[in-house]
């Protein structure tokens, strides 16, 4: 198994192949054993325990049948089965089994691959739910329904609207959407309206009768920044930026403000939080952020001047980049006390589960993927004993595997959107953006060379500014050799070289700033082209970490090792069968 790059690579043609395994494969094991981490002296102490296994089994087509996870540290265990139509080969049918809660999950898609009804059952055929959607000629959703049986109420305590329906303007911004009871009867009525350059101005719900129930309005500067936001009769919000749109103040009352301040990457470093007296301003609470050199949160400390009190927020992220912890240390100094996030991924990466203990109570949040790997829902709930479910995220796809459409629902039943916009080639060109109130507050541009290779990825405030933009160079073989990082004003800010083989595979990938280069991994193969190792450097040249593999007689994985600064931090071992 190479390691990914640029050039072109044919499409998988089933799920063992779609999970990167060769031959006909009929299950595979992969066992995680991590070291311990001592928060103390910072280091990796104690033997390798093993943390958690993921078996997948499939059939002699290569699809998937049966895929089982267990977490021994968090006590975490799944099963799911799929079920295909014997003519068409498409999956009908998915059981999954969390904590003995067994669900099943029965979709219909139309011949674009839009998700048109899905059901959800019990094990013993119970109906819990029914959804359908429908969609205008954009692809765009243009009214969901869901349906609760009696068991199906009891079963998620769910307060989600039975019934939306969305109207569009010729730009895609959401004008009008009309909420229906389980019955039929409106129930509500919501109404955006926009300035000429899409900004949301304001926000009407009206009830059944057409009368105002709550109105909100917005007002922005020339760049585009939301400068005023208030609700009639209600709280006022009033903020200032800089020349690069970064905030810089926001007023929420007449006597508070919050102040920000920002290092010279970019980042927020400062918060500061003061209330207004006749003749100055008294400060009243700070927080202040600190970064390791990949750019990511490894620290918030928060100083509430009023009563003396300090809160720490320590975060941690595996080798792939990925947060696996956060860490709340509060009263520090008077009876210091711990809430603990972690979250756990599967080998490709694929976030499984999180987990909040806070209070003498855990919160979880499940995700949920199909057989292709696609996340199809997620859910957070406090018990998965009594599931009562906050808040729910779908995600919709065309017939190409294409996102085209994230939905979610909180427990008062609001909506946010994202929606992607596709070109005959399957190329996205367009994303847009709809926050809680439906303002679409920015819009993403692609653009792609004559070959089809992405060489400009920017995003844009409401009106037309610039907020990011990322470019790519190729070489004569389309392998990625550059990618600029540039900020708001189009400046580069970071770079990324990769370097590869005549036969295409990556070499080697730097990054660099101004001031030099910041990190760089190198990469070697066999003689069958199976990635061997990974050697991760710091800015100093230092050896920090070294990844490597091993592969059976038909080149899949089985075994992965991570070494940081001499000793075995994590070992992961792959059973594999194949069919006869």
């Amino acid at each position: 198994m190479t390691i990914f790059s640029v050039h072109n690579q044919s499409e998988p043609e089933n799920d063992v192949e779609r999970r990167n395994l060769k031959g006909n494969v009929k299950s595979y094991k992969e066992s995680v054993f991590n070291r311990r981490y001592d928060e103390g002296t910072n280091d990796m102490k104690g033997k390798l325990l093993q943390i958690s296994t993921h078996e997948v089994h499939f059939n002699s087509l290569g699809k998937i049948m049966e895929e089982n996870i267990h977490n021994t540290e968090e006590n975490f265990s799944s099963r799911t089965c799929y079920l295909y139509d014997d003519e068409s080969g498409y999956r009908t049918k998915t059981e999954h089994t969390r904590y003995n809660r067994a669900i099943s999950y029965q979709e219909r898609f139309d011949n674009k691959g839009n998700q048109i009804e899905s059901k959800t059952y019990l094990k013993n055929g119970t109906l819990l739910s029914t959804t359908n959607n429908r969609y205008n000629k954009n692809g765009i959703i243009a009214e969901t329904k869901t349906t609760y049986t009696d068991k199906g109420k009891e079963f998620y305590n769910s307060s989600l609207r039975e019934s939306r329906v969305f109207t569009y303007d010729s730009i895609g911004n959401n004008t009008e959407e009309i909420v229906y009871d389980a019955h039929g009867p409106l129930r509500a009525k919501i109404v955006y309206i926009y300035d000429q350059s899409a900004n949301l101005i304001e926000m009407q719900m009206l009830d059944s009768g057409n009368k105002l129930l709550r109105k909100e309005m917005y007002e922005y500067d020339s760049q585009g920044n939301k400068i005023v936001e208030q609700e009639e009769g209600g709280y006022k919000l009033v903020h200032q930026y800089d020349a690069t749109g970064k905030k810089t103040v926001s007023e929420f009352s007449k006597e508070d403000y919050m102040s920000y301040e920002y290092n010279e990457d970019g980042l927020l470093e400062k918060e500061k939080h003061y209330r207004k007296h006749i003749t100055n301003a008294k400060l009243l609470n700070t927080i202040v952020y600190k970064y390791n050199k990949a750019r990511q949160l490894i620290e918030e400390y928060e100083t509430d001047l009023t009563w003396g009190k300090s809160e720490r927020r320590l975060y941690q992220y595996d080798e792939r980049g990925n947060r696996i912890e956060k860490k709340w240390i509060k009263n520090i100094g008077d009876g210091d006390f711990e809430e603990i996030w972690s979250a756990t991924y599967d080998e490709k990466g694929n976030k499984l589960k999180e987990v909040l203990k806070a209070d003498n109570r855990t919160y979880f949040e499940v995700y949920l993927y199909d057989e292709n790997g696609r996340k199809i829902k997620t859910e957070q709930y406090e018990s998965y004993l009594q599931r009562t479910v906050d808040k729910r995220t779908t995600f919709l796809y065309n017939n190409k595997d294409s996102l085209i459409l994230k939905t979610e629902f909180n427990e008062r039943g609001n909506i946010s959107r994202d929606t992607i916009i596709y070109d005959e080639k399957g190329r996205k060109t367009h994303r847009l953006s709809f926050y809680d109130t439906n303002k679409r507050s920015t819009y993403n541009k692609f653009k792609y060379n004559q070959n089809g290779k992405l060489i400009d990825r920017s995003t844009f405030n409401s009106d037309g500014t610039l907020q990011s933009r990322e470019t790519y160079e190729y070489d004569e073989k389309e392998g990625l050799v550059m990618e600029h990082r540039h900020n708001s004003n189009d400046e580069i800010s970071l770079t990324f070289i990769s370097k590869y083989k005549t036969d295409g595979a990556l070499l080697s990938r730097e990054a660099h700033r101004k001031n030099g280069m910041e990190d760089k991994t190198t990469y070697t193969y066999d003689d069958k082209q199976c990635l061997l190792e990974e050697h991760y450097y710091n800015s100093n040249g230092e050896l920090t970490q070294v990844i490597q593999y091993k592969y059976d007689d038909i080149g899949n994985r089985i075994e992965k090792k991570t070494i940081r600064w001499g000793e075995i931090t994590e070992l992961i071992k792959y059973e594999i069968t194949y069919h006869q």
